[in-house]
């Protein structure tokens, strides 16, 4: 025992040898703190034992030391040794000052932060109204003033006093204003003020401020100015302008990068909201390489360590990685906590995911109290009206419905959606998913009709953003971004056509939002090419250029295998990076010129398009949506293996008709006789009963009919189906004309093609040899005859074929009048991507090309003032159907390039049958000059000379013009 009381004595002693004075014990406890913390609080309890004893008394700045060792005990988490040093150290400086004497300013300062960081706002508010009544005394200047306004009013954003820091954001902005005062303090002020009226929903007001800050600070203040744009990007984001938010925020990051390249911690904030910006279009890939980014420069600093974990857990959620995300979030709300303590916003949001981890695993009980405790937070930080409280109410309404207490989710999911409608006005695009939210409860009650109304608010809602951000995204986060509500807008039609709602209002909105959304991916990728097309701007036609360039590199690199990649050294993730910035910096550009306009269109618009002898035919597929309530809770989905149609015919003067097949009709058994019956040749004689004969008897009087299809409908031509009992094809009755989208009508499209023409036909297939492909004789003679033909009526014609069939030759043309091609094409169904794996086969000229023309590629042809388009190649018309958005393949990619018309094959046909309806068809057109006239003149005189209606109805005239 006495051994080991001296080893502590000589162990103390130790430390009073080289730490006699109590300044020099300080400054080595401070020493310690950061890499040896442990070591740091047994200095420091020496340095208190010396206090206590009075041996630093006689010190000129035992105050100082005081207030010092009491910051270090609160950064070492010795709370209550933290408080009674800093308190003692302001006692001893009343002992030598006046109560406001500037040099109490510190001492003050100290206790407000210790008070606030341990969340007892009510001392922190004193120490901070001493603070002001100094300043007054002092008459301190403006600059000094403004300062601590600013402060005061942060404090108050901080602690949920909204209100209350407005007043004081308010006074520090009317004190900058005065003459004298530096453009940095005034943008320091004008971002604190754009960050609170943010917070508060007065977005148009703290974009006006942050648009002063940054026209002040740009040359003054570049690392403030760099703060102001993160905070306008954040703002830009959570008003919807997600275009202007990523350009702006991409642009500060490059902004940093240049002015403080030493300095990593200054790139979080952009990095973050980027991150953010990438997760809200579902873009989850882009999003965690950012939020990575931030977690490895954050590991240095405390501070912004939790705010990358959280959002990284946001990722995992939504991936359903709940074991990821749960350890993210406990570690985002203990960090937090370190920080800020529990009455803080960052807190509260990354509690709340927390929350959603545990009612994702079917913990309610623990995501209850969870959600129940952020509920309490948002209220006291941000006051009963705001959005984090009505988002909170709708969290607590999922896990009461999930247990079973319906009417109590569907009053809490009334709450919040009231709180956010009054917050936000009614067309914000955050509303949405209250709207929603709602829409669930009110089923789950078993008020249909009410949640039909909610959820078709959301859709107007949703719809209308939708067509705003895609025209500036990528291809790929186009599908993103459109799936977050394709599952909604799939729930509101299946519940609208099913059952009674069929003959309601119900139906026509569902029609509407069919004709507002059906090929909106398509008409995205379509406007750019649109306004690239128009534009002089030198910058955009040189970044077209090489995005070009770019996207045909990456396309052939897609159809390498990994050792050919190597070989070569390619790099598929470099490819796609360096593409992906090149058409994010497009989309931008091209937005800037040409802003989305917005609208929607209804079906009684293109009723009033319509002639007497005109109808359109929308069929829309949809499958049976069922909500199941039982005692594990809420459950929603859809029976995908009860796919089914209905159909809307729009006449002239606004009259609809309704079309439902009956139950018993089996779409995928009848899609597949219509096409064995053309295939073998057999009398086909149920096709029309099963399938057209519900359109058919809606169509009296009628002799065009425009024919929007969906899902299976791509894949039939209804054309050459026959009516045993009248003895007659459809196509005796009217011209059936395909087109993408009913509100095609709408978009006449005015052309300015030439009188050229460019026919290819059988390629060289020796760079093709695995694929076994057999020569075209037929093909050849076709592309030559063609030519031959257009050439003596007129047109500039050129006839390419075998070596001269080239992948470059298609790829170098620009809006040729004609663009005939008659070879092999492909199409892989297993294929992830058919944009990438549909296609035409070629000849190979050059080695860095692979004689294959994709999909992918053929969307970046120049065809804008191509009147037509015709692929000869067998079954040309294949390719993966999307619901809603048509045939991912050629079809959909020369339309997307620009084609007015296009002309594809569905079924194989003899190669001299091709030949002669080629030839009746193009003389047809030279005649009349009319592409639509020519393709039905051709079709029914061919149905008058060939039994066989494969023969005259495996070609489809698809238009949009």
């Amino acid at each position: 025992m006495s051994k080991y009381l001296l080893s502590i004595a000589m162990f103390v002693a130790g430390y009073l040898a080289y730490s006699q004075d109590c300044k020099e014990m300080l400054a080595q406890a401070y020493a310690f703190e950061a890499n040896q913390p442990s070591k740091s609080l047994e200095i420091l309890d020496s340095l208190a034992i010396q206090i206590a004893q009075n041996n630093c008394a006689q010190s000129s700045e035992i105050a100082d030391i005081l207030t010092n060792t009491g910051v270090l005990y609160e950064k070492l988490k010795q709370k209550n040794d933290a408080l009674w040093h800093l308190t003692l150290g302001l006692k001893y400086q009343l002992k030598k000052y006046d109560s406001l004497s500037v040099n109490l300013l510190p001492f003050y300062e100290n206790l407000f932060n210790y008070y606030r960081r341990n969340q007892q706002f009510d001392s922190a508010k004193i120490f901070l109204s001493i603070e002001g009544r100094l300043l007054q005394k002092n008459n301190w200047k403006t600059t000094a003033q403004i300062a601590y306004q600013t402060k005061r009013g942060t404090f108050h954003k901080d602690i949920g006093e909204l209100e209350t820091s407005e007043i004081y954001m308010s006074t520090a902005k009317n004190l900058s204003n005065q003459l004298g005062i530096s453009d940095s303090i005034k943008g320091s002020v004008l971002i604190e003020s754009a960050t609170l009226h943010t917070i508060m929903g007065k977005i148009d007001l703290a974009e006006q401020e942050l648009e002063d800050a940054i026209d002040l600070l740009k040359e003054s203040s570049p690392y403030l100015y760099s703060r102001a744009v993160d905070r306008m990007g954040k703002l830009l984001m959570e008003d919807g302008n997600l275009s202007q938010s990523e350009g702006s925020l991409l642009s500060n990051i490059s902004f940093k990068k240049s002015n403080f390249p030493k300095d990593s911690i200054i790139l979080l904030e952009s990095l973050n909201n980027l991150g953010c910006l990438y997760f809200r279009i579902n873009d989850l890939t882009k999003a965690e390489e950012y939020f990575k980014e931030v977690i490895n420069i954050s590991a240095a600093y405390k501070e912004a360590k939790p705010y990358g974990i959280n959002n990284l857990g946001s990722i995992y959620l939504q991936q359903n990685k709940l074991p990821e995300a749960e350890k993210c979030f406990r570690d985002a709300t203990k960090y937090f906590e370190e920080l800020f303590g529990v009455y803080h916003q960052d807190y509260a949001n990354a509690l709340s995911n927390f929350a959603a981890t545990k009612h994702r695993q079917g913990e309610y009980e623990s995501a209850l109290s969870l959600y129940t405790q952020v509920l309490e937070l948002d209220k006291l930080l941000y006051g009963a009206e705001h959005t984090r409280q009505a988002t909170s109410l709708t969290n607590l309404a999922h896990v009461y419905a999930q247990m079973g207490y319906l009417q109590m989710a569907k009053s809490l999911a009334e709450q919040s959606n009231a709180i956010k409608k009054k917050s936000l006005g009614n067309h914000h695009h955050l509303l949405a998913k209250s709207f929603d939210d709602l829409g669930l409860m009110q089923l789950a009650n078993k008020d249909t009709l009410a949640a039909l109304q909610s959820f078709d608010s959301a859709l107007q809602i949703n719809i209308s953003h939708i067509r705003k951000i895609l025209p500036v995204l990528t291809e790929e986060q186009r599908i993103l971004a459109f799936s977050q509500i394709r599952q909604n807008l799939r729930r509101f039609t299946a519940i609208s056509l099913d059952g009674k709602y069929f003959y309601s209002e119900w139906a026509d909105k569902a029609i509407n939002h069919t004709i507002n959304t059906k090929g909106i991916l398509f008409y995205a990728s379509g406007k750019m090419h649109e306004r690239i097309g128009k534009t002089e701007d030198l910058q955009v036609k040189g970044l077209y250029l090489l995005w070009k360039r770019t996207n045909t590199k990456l396309a052939s690199a897609y159809l390498l295998n990994e050792k050919e990649r190597i070989a070569k050294g390619i790099s598929i993730e470099e490819l796609e990076e360096e593409f992906y910035n090149i058409e994010k910096r497009l989309a931008q550009r091209v937005n800037s010129f040409h802003p989305t306009k917005d609208g929607s269109t209804h079906w009684h618009e293109i009723s009033d398009h319509l002639n007497e002898t005109s109808a359109l035919v929308d069929i829309i597929e949809y499958t049976p949506y069922r909500l199941l309530i039982d005692s594990t809770g809420i459950k929603q989905g859809f029976v995908e293996q009860q796919s089914t149609y209905v159909a809307f015919i729009i006449k002239p003067n606004r009259e609809i008709s309704r079309i439902k097949w009956n139950s018993t009709v089996d779409f995928n058994e009848e899609f597949n006789y219509y096409r064995n019956a053309l295939k073998y040749n057999i009398p086909n004689t149920r096709s029309y009963s099963s399938l057209w004969q519900p359109i058919d008897k809606e169509l009296t009087g009628y002799n065009k009919v425009y024919l929007s299809p969906d899902g299976g409908w791509h894949k039939i031509n209804p054309r050459v189906i026959y009516d045993f009992e009248d003895e007659h094809y459809v196509l005796d009755k009217y011209d059936i004309i395909n087109i993408t989208n009913s509100k095609d009508l709408l978009n006449e499209k005015q052309l300015k093609w030439n009188n050229n023409a460019i026919v290819i036909g059988d390629p060289d297939f020796s760079a093709h040899q695995t694929e076994a492909l057999d020569s075209l004789p037929g093909a050849k003679k076709e592309s030559i005859e063609i030519a031959q033909f257009l050439s003596e009526s007129n047109w500039f014609s050129q006839s390419m074929v075998s070596k001269e069939a080239t992948e470059r030759t298609i790829k170098v043309i620009e809006n040729p009048g004609i663009l005939h091609i008659a070879t092999h094409g492909f199409f892989n169904e297993n294929h992830d991507n058919p944009l990438i794996n549909s296609g035409l086969y070629l000849s190979q000229a050059m080695k860095s090309e692979d004689g294959k023309l994709t999909a992918y590629e053929a969307m970046n042809l120049n065809l804008d003032n191509t009147l037509l388009v015709t692929l000869s190649a067998c079954e040309t018309g294949l390719g993966k159907i999307h619901n809603g958005e048509g045939v991912y393949g050629l079809q959909r990619a020369f339309l997307v390039a620009g084609a007015s018309n296009l002309i594809i094959s569905l079924f194989k046909i003899d190669d001299a049958v091709t030949l002669e309806f080629m030839k009746t068809f193009y003389s047809a057109f030279l005649q009349s000059g009319d592409i639509q006239q020519a393709f039905f003149t051709t079709q029914k005189m061919f149905r008058e000379t060939k039994k066989n209606p494969m023969d005259w109805g495996a070609f489809t005239l698809i238009t949009q013009s």
